[in-house]
Protein backbone atom coordinates (compact mmCIF):
# COMPACT_ATOMS: atom_id res chain seq x y z
CA UNK A 1 0.00 0.00 0.00
CA UNK A 2 1.35 3.41 -0.93
CA UNK A 3 2.29 6.06 1.75
CA UNK A 4 -0.50 8.98 1.41
CA UNK A 5 1.84 11.62 3.03
CA UNK A 6 4.68 10.54 0.51
CA UNK A 7 1.95 10.39 -2.20
CA UNK A 8 0.55 13.82 -1.11
CA UNK A 9 3.91 15.23 -0.89
CA UNK A 10 5.43 14.12 -4.48
CA UNK A 11 2.34 15.37 -6.14
CA UNK A 12 2.89 18.36 -4.24
CA UNK A 13 6.51 18.37 -5.41
CA UNK A 14 5.10 17.56 -9.38
CA UNK A 15 2.87 20.90 -8.94
CA UNK A 16 5.46 23.31 -8.13
CA UNK A 17 7.81 21.74 -11.14
CA UNK A 18 4.86 22.54 -13.53
CA UNK A 19 4.81 25.92 -12.51
CA UNK A 20 8.65 25.94 -12.71
CA UNK A 21 8.05 25.28 -16.28
CA UNK A 22 5.49 27.40 -16.82
CA UNK A 23 2.14 25.50 -15.88
CA UNK A 24 -0.53 27.76 -13.80
CA UNK A 25 -1.30 25.32 -10.64
CA UNK A 26 -4.58 25.87 -9.25
CA UNK A 27 -4.66 28.58 -5.56
CA UNK A 28 -6.29 28.08 -2.78
CA UNK A 29 -5.95 27.98 0.99
CA UNK A 30 -6.48 25.49 2.84
CA UNK A 31 -4.60 23.01 0.50
CA UNK A 32 -1.44 25.16 0.81
CA UNK A 33 1.23 26.14 -1.88
CA UNK A 34 0.65 23.58 -4.99
CA UNK A 35 -1.96 21.78 -2.78
CA UNK A 36 -4.82 21.54 -5.61
CA UNK A 37 -3.03 20.57 -8.86
CA UNK A 38 -3.03 21.49 -12.36
CA UNK A 39 -4.98 20.76 -15.64
CA UNK A 40 -3.03 18.57 -17.74
CA UNK A 41 -3.63 15.89 -19.65
CA UNK A 42 -0.76 13.77 -22.36
CA UNK A 43 -0.33 10.18 -23.07
CA UNK A 44 1.88 9.61 -20.00
CA UNK A 45 -0.32 11.58 -17.05
CA UNK A 46 -3.22 13.81 -16.24
CA UNK A 47 -4.28 15.82 -13.58
CA UNK A 48 -6.94 17.60 -12.57
CA UNK A 49 -7.77 19.85 -9.80
CA UNK A 50 -10.83 19.67 -7.25
CA UNK A 51 -13.94 20.11 -9.61
CA UNK A 52 -16.71 22.52 -8.48
CA UNK A 53 -19.05 22.42 -11.78
CA UNK A 54 -21.50 20.21 -9.93
CA UNK A 55 -22.77 18.82 -13.01
CA UNK A 56 -25.07 15.72 -13.56
CA UNK A 57 -22.62 13.04 -14.93
CA UNK A 58 -19.44 14.89 -14.46
CA UNK A 59 -16.75 12.03 -13.69
CA UNK A 60 -15.02 14.51 -11.35
CA UNK A 61 -17.74 15.60 -8.99
CA UNK A 62 -20.96 14.03 -9.48
CA UNK A 63 -22.10 13.86 -6.26
CA UNK A 64 -24.65 11.43 -7.25
CA UNK A 65 -21.98 8.29 -7.42
CA UNK A 66 -20.52 6.65 -4.67
CA UNK A 67 -17.30 8.24 -5.49
CA UNK A 68 -15.36 10.24 -8.01
CA UNK A 69 -15.16 8.05 -11.11
CA UNK A 70 -12.06 9.93 -12.62
CA UNK A 71 -8.78 10.57 -11.05
CA UNK A 72 -7.23 13.50 -10.18
CA UNK A 73 -3.57 12.02 -11.13
CA UNK A 74 -3.35 8.89 -13.46
CA UNK A 75 -0.01 8.12 -14.58
CA UNK A 76 -1.32 5.94 -17.57
CA UNK A 77 1.53 3.84 -17.95
CA UNK A 78 1.09 2.03 -14.55
CA UNK A 79 -1.77 2.47 -13.81
CA UNK A 80 -1.40 4.43 -10.69
CA UNK A 81 -4.27 6.69 -9.55
CA UNK A 82 -4.93 9.27 -7.46
CA UNK A 83 -8.50 10.63 -5.82
CA UNK A 84 -8.57 13.39 -3.29
CA UNK A 85 -11.43 15.84 -2.17
CA UNK A 86 -10.86 19.68 -2.56
CA UNK A 87 -6.49 19.34 -2.22
CA UNK A 88 -3.91 16.81 -2.86
CA UNK A 89 -3.82 14.75 0.38
CA UNK A 90 -7.34 15.44 1.87
CA UNK A 91 -9.46 12.30 1.70
CA UNK A 92 -6.95 10.64 -0.54
CA UNK A 93 -7.74 7.35 -2.29
CA UNK A 94 -4.87 5.59 -4.16
CA UNK A 95 -4.63 2.89 -6.51
CA UNK A 96 -1.46 1.19 -7.72
CA UNK A 97 -2.36 -1.86 -9.25
CA UNK A 98 1.42 -2.40 -10.18
CA UNK A 99 2.73 -1.71 -7.09
CA UNK A 100 5.13 1.32 -8.15
CA UNK A 101 7.13 4.26 -6.66
CA UNK A 102 5.42 7.02 -6.31
CA UNK A 103 8.81 9.05 -6.43
CA UNK A 104 10.09 7.09 -9.92
CA UNK A 105 6.63 7.74 -11.00
CA UNK A 106 6.72 11.65 -10.09
CA UNK A 107 10.53 12.11 -11.51
CA UNK A 108 9.40 10.29 -14.75
CA UNK A 109 6.14 12.62 -14.93
CA UNK A 110 8.74 15.81 -14.13
CA UNK A 111 11.27 14.56 -17.40
CA UNK A 112 7.87 14.11 -19.25
CA UNK A 113 6.80 17.77 -18.72
CA UNK A 114 10.64 19.26 -19.41
CA UNK A 115 10.21 17.07 -22.72
CA UNK A 116 7.17 18.50 -23.44
CA UNK A 117 7.95 22.16 -23.17
CA UNK A 118 11.57 21.72 -24.72
CA UNK A 119 9.94 20.22 -27.46
CA UNK A 120 6.97 22.99 -27.90
CA UNK A 121 10.29 25.46 -27.46
CA UNK A 122 12.18 24.06 -30.32
CA UNK A 123 8.83 24.20 -32.92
Amino acid sequence: MANKKLVATCLRNLVECAESLGYTPVSGMLGGAYGYGFEYDSSEFMMKPYCWCEEDGCPWCDYDLDYQQAPNFHHKPSGFKVWWYKYIGRGMRIENPNNVDIVEVTVYCKFHLREVRDNDAGN
